[in-house]
């Protein structure tokens, strides 16, 4: 369930000012300058750590700490390599940035904002999004091989657009209406990587999960029912391992959407009305039998005296049409209300 990301447990409002305070004054103005230039130059994988043990970096904490780092209208096509590694963004700005083809290994960005920005072809490799805020950014056909993950962040008018991810990306997250997940989500990664690596099957239903609840927390309804189905219907596909389960499932789907699509059950009732209908109107003819039939499935009792003429077969029939009308009726009714009146 998200939880308002200043009430987190670990979210620590004097560390926050203390980590981005240094990024701000106007003494450390040369060595904030200096550390953009060196992340325009592409970073790389001792980046930067090697410049703070070098002694250039004062105003960094650690060989890791770019926490609370501000990069504002940044547009940066990174070099193919590890450009970030084990580096801390945590509290970290970031307004109105570009960066294309970065590679981010070990990466934390917790409590991280992004306002305005893209990232486009990037590789993220057991990155980690606690906290996280995204207003008007784009993650584009960008790589989540390994352990990506987006934990209680918060989605607001961004977009996820043909994205790899092994596994699922979303727990505890909200999307809000203008949020977008681009589908079917990328089965293989857009980079070269190594072995069988990809979204497995099984994966899928969990990947609709997250995003399910995600737009639940954002009280996007349609959104959050259309993932819902996703994930039932990846749930009998690649889930479900017995055959009398999975057929189970398939003739929910085709009838009733799992629930969630009113207009299945009109026309599993059309279906069912049709082919009931045959009998009454092969003995008694079109109107009288069609009539019979309504009288029975919808329960009016209309040309009730003529069911006499509909022989064995038809009366068997004529017995089991209010059974399967009513219920039908009902279950419509109960989907009808819970479409117009539920909140997921």
């Amino acid at each position: 369930m998200f939880t308002r990301i200043d009430m987190l447990p670990i979210y620590d409002s004097d560390e926050r000012d203390r980590v981005q305070s240094r990024w701000d004054e106007a003494r450390n103005l040369e060595l904030v300058e200096k550390v953009r230039g060196l992340i325009r130059d592409g970073a790389g994988e001792n980046f930067p750590a090697i410049h703070y043990q070098s002694g250039e970096l004062p105003i960094l904490h650690d060989d890791f700490d770019l926490r609370g780092i501000i990069l504002t209208g940044e547009d940066i096509t990174f070099p193919t390599a590890d450009n970030f590694m084990g580096v801390s963004f945590c509290y970290g700005r970031f307004y109105s940035c570009t960066f294309r083809n970065a590679h981010f290994f070990n990466v934390d960005f917790a409590f991280a904002k992004f306002h305005d920005c893209a990232f486009v072809n990037c590789t993220f490799s057991f990155a980690s999004f606690y906290g996280c805020t995204f207003e008007h950014t784009r993650l584009l056909s960008c790589d989540f091989p390994q352990y990506g993950s987006f934990t209680n962040s918060d989605f607001r008018a961004s977009t996820v657009q043909n994205c790899f991810f092994s596994e699922r990306p979303f727990f505890d997250c909200r999307f809000d209406e203008e949020t977008t997940v681009s589908l079917p989500p990328t089965d293989r990664p857009h980079g070269n990587w190594q072995g069988d690596l990809q979204l497995h099957k099984k994966c899928m239903a969990e990947f609709y999960k997250g995003c399910k609840e995600a737009y639940r927390a954002g009280e996007v309804v349609r959104q959050s029912r259309r993932f819902n189905l996703l994930e039932r219907q990846a749930i009998t596909r690649h889930n479900t391992k017995r055959r009398a389960d999975k057929l189970w499932g398939y003739l929910l789907e085709i009838t009733t959407g799992y629930g969630l699509l009113p207009a299945r059950i009109v026309a599993t009732m059309v279906a069912a009305f049709g082919l009931l209908s045959i009998v009454p109107v092969w003995k008694l003819g079109f109107w009288n039998g069609l009539l019979l039939s309504a009288g029975a499935f919808f329960t009016f009792g209309a040309n009730a005296d003529k069911a006499s003429l509909l022989g064995s077969i038809g009366k068997v029939l004529y017995i089991v049409e209010p059974f399967v009308g009513v219920s039908l009726v009902a279950l419509f009714v109960t989907i009808l209300a819970r479409y117009w009146f539920s909140e997921s």
